[in-house]
């Protein structure tokens, strides 16, 4: 058995929303509302959250699948990474303090 649930958004002067219809099943409807009612959202808020975090999530993948070869083909391991950040960070710090006291 599945459960319809209907989101309500309307146009606004700041953005142009839509009204979608999704269906679920009802434990996962039951857990969406737990979740809004322990987040202070809608059931809304709680969709769209998903959703950003699920894009996120893609995106990083998608980083990581460019970036694996590359680090690997430059000899830099996963442990590297933090401490090569650090020196990038350190120097561009660095470089900002030299510029400003000119």
């Amino acid at each position: 058995m599945l459960i319809t649930l209907s989101i309500n958004q309307h146009d606004s002067i700041m953005r142009t929303t839509k009204t979608v219809s999704i269906s679920m099943p009802p434990g996962e409807l039951k857990l969406a509302e737990r979740l809004a009612k322990s987040t202070n959202r809608s059931l809304s808020g709680v969709v769209r959250e998903g959703l950003k975090r699920l894009a996120s999530e893609q995106y990083w993948q998608e980083v990581q699948a460019v970036a694996k070869p590359k680090a690997k083909a430059l000899g830099i391991t996963e442990s590297d990474v933090n401490r090569l950040v650090e020196e990038y960070r350190q120097e561009k710090r660095t470089k900002a303090i030299k510029k400003k006291s000119k």
